[in-house]
């Protein structure tokens, strides 16, 4: 091996030629640094933007749904109610009856689902109190307790990870009523450290083959957990399956607390 030497000229400048090359790949490395946290800024703030379009567009559908559709079912229940004044035969009497019936059970599915779509809840009061709505819904509308646990150091910063957060917990706590053959779930929600937040639904159900499940994920087949991942992960958080057959199942989601403006160490300090 052939040693460097301070006192020969070619040395000094093979020496100071590698200190400029290692200067470059530096600036490159710092420029790349720069560039990809900034891509990943634009990133959130898409992912964020587009929470709250969605949400906008729920809104408009449950204002056509309360404003329009129950206004129209209303109206006509009212002109049934007026022909159950008229003197009409027996069958006809019953077709009208039967008729009143669908109208008004279509009114009470227009109704859940206008509430479904935007519940109020959601932006006059935070996240805890959202998923306490949700809790009585599930109770009332499925017989399914969801047992909550929330620290109110963790309520969200923003309205795009409140409504994210929402919706993701809303779809997981859904598929536990669906598919794991209990009659409780348990989400907790705690601050970690200063800028995470961790989220937990668990259930102690039948449970699945995690590591088949992270298969069908990527081949497309779980599209409802596949979606979950991949917005919660242009939100800069991350979600992760923990399953066993009879074993029952723990999804955990990894959050930033912290508004999507402020720079995230991704996974600095993380335990």
């Amino acid at each position: 091996m052939k040693i460097l030497r301070m006192d020969n000229p070619r040395d000094k400048v093979v020496e100071s030629q590698i200190a400029t090359v290692n200067e470059c790949l530096e600036q490159r490395l710092a420029e790349r640094t720069v560039e990809l946290q900034r891509k990943t800024d634009q990133l959130r703030a898409m992912a964020s933007e587009l929470a709250q379009v969605e949400q906008r567009e729920r809104e408009r559908l449950a204002v056509i749904l309360h404003d329009n559709m129950q206004q129209l079912l209303v109206a006509a229940g009212i002109q049934i109610a007026v022909m159950n004044h008229v003197p009409l035969p027996t069958k006809e009497r019953n077709a009208l009856s039967k008729a009143d019936e669908i109208i008004r059970q279509a009114i009470a599915v227009s109704r859940a689902l206008t509430v479904d779509l935007s519940p109020p809840i959601l932006h006059g009061a935070g996240l805890g109190a959202a998923l306490e709505w949700l809790a009585r819904r599930m109770a009332e509308l499925h017989r399914f307790t969801v047992d909550l646990s929330m620290d109110p150091r963790a309520e969200t910063q923003t309205e795009g990870l409140r409504i994210l957060l929402f919706e993701t917990v809303r779809e997981l706590v859904f598929n536990s009523c669906k598919h794991s053959g209990c009659a409780r779930v348990r989400v907790e929600i705690t601050r970690k450290q200063n800028t995470w937040m961790r989220v937990v639904v668990e259930d102690s159900g039948r449970g699945f083959d995690s590591k088949a499940l992270s298969a069908s994920m990527a081949s497309g087949e779980r599209r409802g957990l596949s979606g979950i991942q991949q917005r919660l992960a242009h939100a800069g958080a991350r979600m992760s399956v923990g399953s066993e057959p009879g074993a029952g199942t723990r999804i955990e989601i990894l959050a930033p607390w912290i508004p999507a403006t402020v720079k995230l160490a991704m996974t600095a300090n993380l335990v």
